[in-house]
């Protein structure tokens, strides 16, 4: 069985693919605050999931392709 410590893990920083706006992420934020403090209307909690969704989904494409850079290089 191979030791991690034999194992060199090498991470490239991928910028590529589905990216969220500075807009849309103020936006989440401020349908967040509004929210709490006043309630949304029936249309707001539409677009709060639907930009929730995209930054989830970009998160995870970007998370998805960070891990597919990675590469393990045995130095033995």
């Amino acid at each position: 069985m191979q030791k991690l410590s034999d194992t060199i893990v090498s991470v490239v920083r991928y910028e590529e693919g589905p990216m969220i706006t500075e807009e849309k992420i103020k936006r989440i934020n401020e349908l967040a605050r509004k929210s709490k403090a006043e309630g949304l209307t029936d249309a707001e909690k539409e677009e709060q999931q639907i930009l929730r969704r995209e930054y989830i989904d970009a998160f995870k494409a970007n998370l998805r392709a960070q891990l597919d850079q990675i590469e393990f290089v045995d130095e033995k």
